[in-house]
């Protein structure tokens, strides 16, 4: 047994020497990559990189190829560099927004002279509220004053008589087309009870 428990005491101590040397060895490693690792102050830029101007871009594609579809002027602006589904949604807003105008055949054309930046989906909906607001309201105009002598004296009387409209001739064809084949069975239940007869 004194064998047995020699080795096992033996194991651990080789083990835990094992970890003291692997714990050794990480704290050099730790140690070098700080010295080795010389940071730079964190300064953060204020300025924004500049960006593709893609829609700009896709702006001036409809411009200067009027007439062309949404598929030729993906197809462009690809060649071009740019993502072909932004181009799609940017030729989508451009109309909505009336920079530009698709007709009948799917052909775009410029509205506009030079491009003008698209404006957000909640500016579009708080301009088109505004203009909703202001048709909405009438201006508000004080009423005058009247005497008695003017309200019902001043309606004065119509001389003129009214014009009877001409009655229509009675057409069944006509008015049996306006009806559903149930609407016709009902109908006709109806005229035979008016009629005297059994339904």
């Amino acid at each position: 047994m004194s064998d047995l428990r020699t080795a096992i005491v033996n194991a651990l101590n080789k083990i835990e020497t094992e970890k003291q040397m692997q714990n050794n060895e990480l704290k050099d490693t730790i140690t070098e990559w700080a010295n080795d690792d010389k940071q730079e102050p964190d300064v953060r830029s204020t300025t924004f990189k500049p960006t593709n101007n893609v829609t700009r871009e896709t702006f001036n594609a409809v411009r200067d190829n009027p007439g062309k579809t949404n598929g030729q002027l993906v197809r462009l602006m690809q060649a071009r560099g740019f993502n072909p589904s932004s181009v799609g949604s940017l030729l989508t807003q451009m109309v909505r927004q009336g920079l530009i105008r698709r007709d009948d055949e799917g052909k775009f054309s410029a509205q506009v002279a030079e491009y003008a930046p698209l404006k957000s989906p909640a500016a579009i909906a708080k301009q088109k509220k505004i203009v909703h607001l202001n048709r909405s309201k009438r201006p508000y105009v004080k009423a005058a004053r009247q005497s008695t002598k003017e309200g019902i004296a001043a309606l004065g009387t119509h001389t003129t008589a009214p014009v009877a409209t001409p009655v229509a001739a009675f057409d069944p064809e006509q008015v049996l087309s306006t009806l559903s084949f149930p609407q016709v069975l009902t109908l006709y239940k109806k005229i035979k009870t008016l009629l005297g007869e059994a339904a």
